[in-house]
């Protein structure tokens, strides 16, 4: 290597951040996703289930009288180990 070229990566290695560096992001925190065993409740707050599965494509699966029942995660919000969908029980029976 030359003089110059190492002149030129180390004012290089000056002006740009470090690889090795964490790098600040601003992207929003997700929103908190039910997981497996969760108690999943209607619109009304009855207790409708408990959540079997969340997939990838974006539905909560649960079962409820040996039926499975799907709902839109965009639908539903979680605090804690109960996550709650916006929809009531008559709209996910139909």
């Amino acid at each position: 290597m030359s003089f110059r070229t190492v002149m030129l990566l180390a004012a290089a290695a000056t002006l740009s951040p470090s690889l090795g560096q964490a790098q600040e992001t601003t992207s929003p925190t997700p929103a908190a996703v039910p997981k497996k065993g969760f108690a999943l409740k209607d619109r009304d707050g009855k207790k409708i289930g408990t959540v079997d599965m969340v997939s990838a494509s974006g539905v909560v699966t649960f079962i409820r009288d040996m039926r499975i029942y799907r709902v839109p995660l965009a639908t539903v919000s979680t605090n804690g180990r109960t996550s709650t969908t916006s929809l009531s029980w008559a709209e996910i029976r139909n």
